[in-house]
């Protein structure tokens, strides 16, 4: 008979980070999804310009949370992956989907700002 395994995921501070709103009624970056670039940047949107469907699996997760009375935290889960997925028409979105997020009013919670994986330079997935 099968035995079910012991296991955790581990997250690692320089290739994940966490953002979060103060508490809240209204989403603060569901908009981002919604932007043109963004939602043809591969790394945000899962799609590259002209793709009818989604092509990739997104790097970034998005989550509000219920809290007291109407109001939510937001957390936006940004991953690492391909930098390469992050491009749009030859240009990282990386540092401006960053930039927006914070404008918005979220706070790096947990992890290293990601701004410094792109002093890392252009790679592919890593095992």
């Amino acid at each position: 008979s099968a035995q079910a395994m012991n296991w955790r995921e581990a997250w690692n501070p320089d290739r994940v980070a966490v953002y979060c709103s103060n508490p809240t009624q209204q989403s603060k970056v569901i908009r981002l999804f919604h932007d043109d670039i963004f939602k043809t940047t591969p790394a945000i949107g899962g799609k590259k310009p002209g793709d009818d469907h989604p092509t990739s699996t997104s790097s970034v997760w998005h989550r509000m949370l219920p809290g007291e009375g109407n109001q939510f935290l937001e957390i936006v889960t940004v991953f690492r992956g391909d930098l390469l997925a992050w491009e749009c028409g030859s240009v990282s979105q990386l540092d401006r989907f960053i930039h927006n997020l914070q404008a918005e009013g979220l706070d790096l919670a947990w992890g290293n700002d990601p701004k410094s994986w792109l002093s890392v330079g252009r790679y592919r997935k890593q095992v």
